[in-house]
C-alpha cells in the first residue's frame, strides 16, 4: 500500500510515500497556510498496479487515488497500442490460492518462468520510477505522480512476463473446455477405475478357462500355455471407448509414435516387436521393445534413415501408401490402422498446427520439445544391464540431453531370453539414475507412451517407480493387463489384491482376456 496527503480546502495533494516514510505528525497544507490560514490534511491511501499488454508485449506500472478491483474493471489503455483489448493487471502480492494455479507443473515453461518462488512484486518496485518529492516540498495543484509509466524493475518485470504467459495458457485451455466440455473421469486415462465396463470375476474366469498356471504358490487360470495369466478380475471395455488425452499429451505423442513405428515389418515373425513403448526424460526420447532383434533393427534403420522424421515418412501404409519402408497390421484392430495415416501426416509435417488440438492443452514445452525430437540425428543403443533377476538390481549408463536413444537388454551372457523382459521395465534403471543425479523435477518430468495398456508385471514396475518419483513421473494410464509370468519373474513377491481389476478392451459381452490395447485418441480434437 501507498499513502499521499491531500488538503480537504484546497484539495491540493503531496507526492506517494511508503508506509516506512510516512512523518510521525500530520502535515499541513503549505497553500493554505502560507498567509496565515488554517489547514486539515487527510492521509490517504492508494495503490501501484502493474499491467501488460498481450498484443505489444509491453510492461506498465499505474499509479491511482483507487482500488485495485476498480482499476482492473476499468482498465487502462496501452500507452503502444492505444487500446484495451489484451490489458492483463498484476497485483503487487499473489494470494495463495492465485499463486497454486500459476505453479501447477505442466502450464508454465520452467526454462523462461520461475514460480518456485513467491509471485509477489517487492513494494520498493512500485515507486521505483514514480515522480517522488520530499514532503518538505509541499503540496502540489495537480496530481502528477497519479500516472503510467514504464516499469524499470527486472523482478517486476520477470513477473509481469509470467503473468503474460499464464493468462494465455488460462486462455488456451478455458477456450478448449468450452469447446469440448470439461474433462469426465469416464474418459480420464488416469481414472480408470471409475469407467464404465462389464466385470468378469476371477471365479468366472477359473471355470471358463481351463488351462492353469502357478504363480506365489497359487493357482490361476489362463487360456493357454501362450496367453496371460488371470490374477484377478477383468473390466471389459468396448473397443469403441475413447480416452481424453487433454492433459496428457506427451504420453499420447509417444504413443501415436510407438503405434507407427509398431507396424514396420522388417520382416517376418521373428521381427514383431510384440510390445512397443517409448519414455521421455531429461531432454531425451527412450524407445524400447520386447524384442531385442527389432530393437536392433530400428537403430540400424534410423541410421540410414537420419532422423525419425525422415523414417516415418517412409513407412507404406497399406497397399496404396508411399514409402520404402513395408509395414504390417500387426494385431491392431481397424479403429488404431484407420488413425495410422493422420499419425504419419502430423510426423512428417511436424507443425504445431498438424496435431491435435490436446496438444497444446498442457506441457506445450514439453510437446515442443518431443517434435524436436523427431528432428534429432543423435541416435545410439543403451544396453541395460542385469545383475539379477530382479528388477531393482539392473543398471544403465549415464545419459545426456539431446538425444534419441534405443533401449535393448543385455546380450551374450544369457542375461536375458527374448520374453522374460518387457518394455517399460527396462525404463525403470534410467529413472532411478536421473533421479539419484537431479535431473527429474515436477516441472519437467519423465512421461512414458506405448502402443498398449502395460501389463501386470510392467504395472509393478511403473508404480514402483512412481511411488519413488512422485510427481516427477507421468504414466499413461492406472489400467494394466493380465500376467505374464515369463517377465513377471524380474518382479518376485508380487501380491495380486482381489479388489484389482484388469481393463480389456473387447467386444460388448466378450469374455475375451488377452486385448489391451488403448483406445483411439480423441477424434476432431
Amino acid at each position: 500500500m501507498l499513502y499521499y496527503f491531500k488538503c480537504q480546502k484546497c484539495l491540493n495533494t503531496s507526492g506517494i510515500f511508503l508506509e516506512s516514510e510516512l512523518p510521525g505528525d500530520m502535515p499541513t497544507c503549505n497553500h493554505c497556510t502560507k498567509e496565515g490560514g488554517s489547514s486539515k490534511v487527510d492521509k490517504l491511501s492508494t495503490m501501484a498496479f502493474f499491467f501488460g499488454c498481450s498484443d505489444c508485449k509491453g510492461q506498465w506500472m499505474y499509479s491511482a487515488p483507487s482500488t485495485y478491483s476498480d482499476e482492473k474493471a476499468n482498465r487502462p489503455d496501452c500507452p503502444t497500442c492505444g487500446h484495451n483489448h489484451s490489458i492483463f493487471f498484476v497485483p503487487l502480492t499473489t494470494d495463495a490460492n492465485k499463486a497454486q494455479k500459476r505453479k501447477k507443473a505442466g502450464l508454465l515453461n520452467p526454462a523462461r518462468h520461475d514460480v518456485s518462488g513467491s509471485l509477489d512484486i517487492a513494494p520498493d518496485a512500485a515507486v521505483l520510477n514514480l515522480k517522488r518529492r520530499r514532503l518538505d516540498d509541499g503540496f502540489q495543484d495537480e496530481v502528477p505522480t497519479f500516472s503510467v509509466k514504464p516499469v524499470e524493475d527486472d523482478d517486476a518485470k520477470a513477473r509481469i512476463d509470467t503473468e503474460r504467459a499464464y493468462q494465455k495458457v488460462k486462455r488456451r485451455r478455458q477456450d478448449y473446455d468450452t469447446k469440448f466440455g470439461a474433462l469426465s473421469n469416464a474418459q480420464n486415462p488416469k481414472t480408470t477405475t471409475t469407467h464404465p465396463g462389464r466385470v468378469v470375476s476371477l471365479n468366472q474366469y477359473k471355470t471358463l478357462l481351463t488351462h492353469r498356471e502357478t504363480v506365489n504358490s497359487t493357482s490361476y487360470p489362463r487360456l493357454s500355455q501362450s496367453a496371460p495369466t488371470v490374477v484377478n478380475a477383468a473390466k471389459i471395455v468396448g473397443r469403441d471407448a475413447v480416452w481424453d488425452y487433454r492433459e496428457l499429451g506427451p504420453n499420447s505423442f509417444m504413443r501415436r509414435l510407438c503405434t507407427l513405428l509398431y507396424t514396420i515389418d522388417f520382416g517376418g515373425d521373428s521381427m514383431n516387436p510384440v510390445e512397443l513403448q517409448a519414455m521421455w526424460a531429461h531432454g531425451s526420447l527412450f524407445i524400447s521393445s520386447n524384442n531385442y532383434s527389432y530393437g536392433l533393427e530400428l537403430e540400424n534403420s534410423l541410421g540410414t534413415h537420419g532422423t525419425l522424421k525422415a523414417l516415418i515418412g517412409q513407412i507404406k501404409i497399406g497397399k496404396t501408401g508411399a514409402g520404402s519402408i513395408n509395414s504390417s497390421k500387426r494385431n491392431l484392430k481397424k479403429s488404431h490402422t484407420d488413425r495410422l495415416p493422420d499419425y504419419k501426416a502430423a510426423f512428417v509435417s511436424n507443425t504445431e498446427a498438424a496435431y491435435s488440438e490436446y496438444f497444446q492443452y498442457q506441457w506445450k514445452y514439453i510437446f515442443k520439445q518431443l517434435r524436436a525430437s523427431l528432428n534429432c540425428a543423435n541416435h545410439e543403443l543403451l544396453t541395460i544391464t542385469k545383475n539379477g533377476d530382479d528388477y531393482t538390481a539392473w543398471t544403465a549408463p549415464a545419459v545426456a540431453p539431446g538425444r534419441v536413444y534405443l533401449v535393448v537388454p543385455e546380450q551374450g551372457r544369457g542375461t536375458f531370453t527374448k520374453k522374460d523382459i518387457h518394455a517399460e521395465q527396462m525404463f525403470y534403471p534410467i529413472l532411478m539414475n536421473l533421479d539419484a543425479a537431479g535431473l527429474l523435477s515436477e516441472s519437467s518430468p519423465a512421461f512414458i507412451g506405448g502402443v498398449k495398456t502395460p501389463c501386470r508385471t510392467c504395472y509393478e514396475v511403473l508404480q514402483a517407480a512412481s511411488g519413488a518419483l512422485g510427481t516427477k513421473l507421468v504414466l499413461p494410464t492406472d489400467a494394466s493387463g493380465h500376467y505374464w509370468e515369463a517377465s513377471g519373474m524380474h518382479v518376485p513377491g508380487t501380491v495380486f489384491p482381489p479388489a484389482h481389476q484388469t481393463m480389456v478392451f473387447g467386444k460388448p459381452g466378450s469374455d475375451k482376456i488377452f486385448d489391451t490395447e488403448v483406445p483411439p485418441s480423441p477424434t476432431g480434437h
